[in-house]
């Protein structure tokens, strides 16, 4: 009985064991296909390299974009336009209304000069244009008499007048005449002092002009040229006070364009035979974030002495005016562009040790497919996508499309044929119920 016994526990322990290893095989089968096969083949010498498991990898799509070289250059944000309002007459400031910092439009006051003497100077000379024009009519009046007398005598019978009394008419005609044109210069001179008279009060009111010239000391006045685009200065300083006498020329304020700003780069050299005015670029201020792009204005035609780089100007639009004159900022200029290529992320290219370019590969069906690809134009980011993309081409006849899926994270460490699956690297593969 008691070797009855045993030979039953010996029995019991042998299919416990064999089915506990038809399951071991079974499981390895349906996790990783084809590893129970291969690992058999390994026990008995035929390919000890087929026992790997998968490698978890991280994969990303194709993507068809554009590529785009970009070259940053450094500078700095300054006024585009930048003067100071100067008292085109003489007097005391009676207002002043702007104020440090206020941004100013066309047509804006920035301030008034006492008026008084000058809307004084503007009636005495209307008066002084009205006493000419009555010269004018008196002059007139008698330039007509005089004529008729030449008229009434050049009608008489010749033995009625004298060449005596024929020349003192006409003397006299002449005379008159004369004095007539006199009196027209006088009006004349009296409605140009009157206009200057009004044109002196009228510059009484200092007003922001889009026309006003670049000068330093430029000044300042309405102007009735038809309006221009809408331009914002910055009051930068005030030079005087109200009730301040100020002269001829003497500063008021110092004004500066704000809208758009003046972008002053410099760069490579090599970007004048690249950029030209009208082309974009995109600017970034220090600690502020992307501006929107900006349009090349000039380029000079000589390097800075002192550095030896190319100078470029670029307009940067600033409608709020949050961006302020003498900022540092940079400046990324594309020099190449492509459209429609190619694009992956960069992460994904492995540089090979045999010199046959960059290589990446291929997720299909759970293995690995070299390409091996020529690296172009960095990518322009897309939508969704936050890493750096380059364009690729493949060069071994191993088509490359929009859409196919490629080993981005752990490919580094893929060969060509090897046994994928998507996961993350330093996961360990799944393990049995029960496995330590």
């Amino acid at each position: 009985m008691r070797a009855k016994s045993w030979l039953v526990v010996g029995v019991t322990l042998l299919s416990l064991t064999v089915l506990a290893g038809v399951g071991i095989f079974w499981w390895n089968d349906a996790e990783w296909p084809g590893v129970g096969k291969e690992a058999a083949g390994a026990e008995s010498g035929a390919n000890p390299q087929a026992v790997t498991p998968p490698l978890p990898v991280t994969t990303a799509k194709v993507r068809l974009g554009d590529a785009a070289e970009v070259t940053r250059v450094t500078g700095e944000l300054v006024a585009s336009r930048r003067f100071t309002v100067a008292a085109p007459v003489a007097g005391t400031l009676l207002r002043l209304p702007a104020r440090t910092g206020d941004r100013l439009r066309r047509g804006d006051l920035i301030g008034e000069i006492d008026a008084a003497p000058y809307a004084l100077a503007v009636r005495e000379a209307e008066a002084a244009v009205a006493v000419a024009a009555a010269e004018v009519r008196a002059a007139a009046a008698r330039a007509e008499v005089a004529r008729r007398g030449v008229d009434r005598l050049s009608r008489l019978a010749p033995e009625l007048r004298s060449e005596a009394a024929i020349d003192r008419v006409e003397a006299e005609a002449a005379a008159r005449e004369g004095e007539l044109a006199v009196a027209g210069a006088r009006l004349k001179r009296a409605e140009a002092a009157r206009d200057a008279a009004a044109f002196n009060l009228r510059r009484t009111r200092l007003m922001v002009d889009d026309q006003a010239p670049d000068a330093d000391r430029a000044a300042v006045e309405p102007a009735a040229a038809p309006q221009a685009a809408e331009q914002v200065y910055t009051v930068v300083e005030r030079l005087a006070e109200a009730g301040d006498r100020v002269g001829v020329g003497g500063g008021v304020v110092r004004l500066a364009r704000t809208d758009p700003l003046t972008a002053e780069l410099r760069g490579d050299p090599a970007l004048a035979g690249v950029l030209a005015p009208g082309d974009m670029v995109t600017i970034r201020v220090d600690g502020g974030g992307t501006l929107p792009e900006a349009s090349v204005t000039a380029i000079a035609p000589v390097l800075d002495r002192a550095t030896r780089r190319l100078l470029i100007e670029a307009s940067v639009p600033n409608p709020q005016g949050l961006l302020k004159p003498n900022a540092f900022i940079t400046a990324e200029v594309t020099t190449h562009r492509a459209a429609d290529v190619l694009l992956v992320p960069a992460d994904a290219l492995v540089e090979p040790t045999d010199g046959q370019g960059p290589r990446i590969y291929r997720f299909t069906d759970g293995v690995a497919e070299a390409v091996t690809v020529r690296r172009g134009l960095p990518g322009v980011l897309l939508d969704g996508e936050t890493r750096p993309l380059v364009e690729v081409e493949s060069i071994d006849g191993r088509t490359l499309r929009a859409g196919d899926e490629i080993v981005v994270l752990g490919a580094h460490l893929v060969s060509d044929g090897a046994l994928l699956r998507r996961g993350s690297l330093g996961e360990h593969p799944p393990q049995p119920e029960g496995t330590p």
